[in-house]
């Protein structure tokens, strides 16, 4: 009798782990397809935001409405609305704040620096050290091709499918 336990036992273990690696395959798969899907939708969004649709000016029109500031507090807590208002805001807000001579700083406490890890000569000299192609290349390829598009509308699956052309001049 302990042996038909024993045996009823594998088996519910095995159907566990089987509907569990099928649970993990289709997961698998599924977010594979996922990916397909996004990375095709972009490279479908980039062949339409080369030409002047109307699609891609409604784009830029609606990205520019969301992104704009339409009001904004003065420094005596008013509101102020208007582009030219609050341009003139702002502007003042970052001259007064980068035009500011007297920047009073506390010294560095040193034993505060020395309690925690420092680089030794070596590595600050590393630090200095030019890199080379072969280094710009495997940290390109560490990162997953599906991240988020540079700043030149790129994303690294770009830079590694067409490495061979453009590897040399980045």
């Amino acid at each position: 009798m302990t042996f038909c336990r024993h045996n009823l036992n594998c088996s519910m273990t095995l159907v566990t782990r089987s509907s569990s690696l099928k649970r993990d395959l289709y997961i698998s798969i599924n977010h594979s397809a996922m990916l397909l899907v996004k990375q095709q939708s972009k490279a479908e969004w980039i062949s339409f935001g080369d030409e002047c649709t109307r699609v891609f000016m409604a784009k830029i029109k609606q990205r520019r409405a969301w992104t704009s500031i339409y009001h904004i507090k003065d420094q005596h807590d008013q509101r102020v609305e208007g582009f030219e208002a609050v341009s003139k805001v702002m502007t003042n807000y970052y001259k007064k704040l980068l035009d500011e001579k007297d920047h009073h700083r506390t010294q560095v406490d040193t034993q505060v620096i020395n309690l925690g890890d420092c680089l030794n000569l070596e590595q600050q000299m590393q630090l200095g050290m030019p890199f080379s192609d072969s280094d710009i290349k495997r940290v390109l390829f560490s990162i997953p091709s599906h991240k988020s598009l540079g700043p030149d509308g790129y994303n690294s699956g770009f830079y590694k499918a067409r490495w061979e052309d453009i590897g040399p001049l980045l």
